[in-house]
Parts: structure tokens; sequence; C-alpha cells
């Protein structure tokens, strides 16, 4: 075996930063979810709710929602425009999770009415600019996020009346 350790052409070292740490810091925000990626998507969800995310700076019983919304419906376009669709296996599987997780999140804020769509609008709005190709698949995007937020609120409609049957 000739395997041994032979020192890299560049020297880099990864201190942990990520980019919306560097976005927070740069911006001179409390917390990354105040920076300019997220906080368009949380003034959606604000109005949409009619809830703060914080109060005067100070978290609030609804900021953990709100941050749950802004990156599971950043992460769900994400993976959207790049083709994956929601399904029961690997990415979709996925994919599904976090569209499902922000839904049941929508509903502690109180938001009864489809939103996913409005959410995903947002996100493709403050960031196909440095990501073009989720400009070219807005529409598909829009689409499947939708749809499966029509899909589950049918599956939880439907465990409600099968509860309530239980419950008579």
């Amino acid at each position: 075996d000739e395997r041994k350790w032979v020192p890299l052409q560049q020297k880099n070292i990864d201190f942990g930063g990520g980019f919306e740490r560097v976005c927070m810091l740069v911006q001179k925000k409390s917390d990354i979810f105040e920076s300019d990626i997220y906080m368009p998507i949380i003034d959606k969800v604000s109005e949409l709710c009619g809830k703060p995310y914080k109060n005067s700076g100070v978290d609030n019983e609804f900021t953990a929602a709100f941050r749950v919304i802004a990156d599971h419906g950043r992460a769900a376009t994400f993976i959207l425009a790049d083709g994956v669709s929601p399904s029961n296996k690997d990415q979709g599987y996925i994919l599904r999770r976090f569209i499902r997780r922000l839904v049941r999140f929508g509903r502690k804020l109180g938001i009864e009415m489809m939103f996913t769509k409005e959410v995903a609008a947002r996100v493709l709005d403050v960031l196909a600019h440095a990501y073009p190709h989720l400009e070219d698949q807005r529409a598909v995007v829009l689409e499947k996020i939708h749809q499966e937020e029509l899909a589950f609120n049918a599956t939880l409609a439907k465990g409600l009346r099968e509860l309530s049957k239980l419950q008579a």
C-alpha cells in the first residue's frame, strides 16, 4: 500500500463560517435570518400570518416557526429548481418532508390558506439574480410546491376525518 500524506498545492482552511453566517456578519445582523437572504421571505410570512418575527429585536413565540418556514422554503425551492419532484424515496422524500414541515409550521402561525407558492415566489424573487436557473424553473417550482401542499392538505383532512370517527 503506497498511501502517504502529500501537502496540497492550495492550503485553505474551512473556518466553518458558511455563506449565511458571512452575510450576517458583513451586514451587521444579529442572526442569519435578518440578512438580506432571509428577511424578505420572513417579511412575506409576517404579511401572510399577521404576526411579528421578533418583538423589538427579541425572539418571541413565533420566531422559530418563521425560521423553519424561511429555511425550508428556500431549500425546497432550490431542490425543485434542480429538477427533483416530491416522492417517497431519495431526494424526493427529503423534499416532501421539507414542504410538509413548511406547511405544518405555517399552520402554527395561523396560516390556513395555501401559502407555499407565495413563499417560493419570494425566494425566487430574492435569489434568482444570483442563481439564474431559479428563474428558468419558476413555473415548475411554483406548480410543484403548490401541488405538494394540496396533496398534504388532503392527507391531513382525511386523517382528521378518520380521527373524528374514532372519537365519535
